[in-house]
């Protein structure tokens, strides 16, 4: 189960830190953060806490599978990027 969390929290802060300016996919954030309201921007790439959930999810499903034991590791997964995010700090 750890290797799980450890693997999809840094799947998820890979995609996160991609899109900030002056990363590989910039543009793509700039382009998202223009076109798209707040409400989807976090949890897409700009909230890692936010993005936790919802990749999280969507990466197990690929990479596990479907089960009810997915959500103690997506939780797990949500607490995880919270700490990651405090060390790297936005922008």
């Amino acid at each position: 189960m750890i290797e799980k969390i450890i693997i999809l929290s840094l799947i998820i802060t890979a995609v996160h830190v991609s899109m900030r300016e002056g990363m590989i996919f910039g543009f793509m954030g700039v382009f998202f953060r223009r076109s798209l309201p707040a409400v989807m921007r976090s949890p897409l790439f700009e909230c890692l806490t936010c993005m936790g959930g919802l990749y999280g999810v969507i990466l197990h499903a690929i990479l596990w599978g479907i089960s009810l034991s997915m959500i103690p590791v997506i939780i797990a997964v949500i607490g995880l990027n919270s700490i990651i995010d405090k060390y790297i700090g936005d922008e």
